[in-house]
C-alpha cells in the first residue's frame, strides 16, 4: 500500500515540473490520510544553496522550505526586489518545491505515518 501511494507522489511530481506551478496534495485528491500532528520541522544544510534551511511538513503533506519561502519566491513576486550576488547566483540552484530534500523528507514522513497507523 505504501508503494502505491509513493508512486501517486511520483506522478504528482512529475505533473508540478510538467505544468512548472505549485500543485498542492489537496488538489490532486490523493488518498492520504491526514497526519496527526499540525507541523513537524527539520533543519538541514542544503547543499544546493549552501545555507542551512529549514524544511516544514504540515498536516495535509504540504511542503515549504525556509530559504525558498525567503529569497526565491520574493524574488519571483518582486522582480525589483534587491539581493546580494552571492544570493542571486545561489537562486538559480534552488529548485523550490521540487527539492529533493525536501520531498524525501516528506516521504519518509508518510512512511512513518503509515507504519505507526499499522
Amino acid at each position: 500500500m505504501l508503494e502505491a501511494e509513493l508512486a501517486k507522489h511520483k506522478k504528482w511530481r512529475q505533473l508540478k515540473r510538467n505544468l512548472n506551478q505549485e500543485v498542492t496534495v489537496a488538489e490532486l485528491k490523493i488518498d492520504i490520510a491526514p497526519a496527526s500532528w499540525q507541523l513537524t520541522a527539520t533543519t538541514i544544510n542544503c547543499d544546493m544553496v549552501s545555507d542551512y534551511v529549514t524544511i516544514m511538513v504540515y498536516r495535509d503533506w504540504a511542503c515549504k522550505c525556509t530559504w525558498w519561502e525567503k529569497y526565491k519566491k520574493v524574488a519571483g513576486a518582486e522582480p525589483r526586489h534587491k539581493f546580494s550576488r552571492e544570493i542571486k547566483k545561489k537562486m538559480g540552484m534552488c529548485q523550490g518545491p521540487d527539492c529533493k530534500y525536501g520531498i524525501g523528507y516528506r516521504d519518509k514522513l508518510i512512511g512513518e505515518e503509515a507504519d505507526a497507523k499499522k
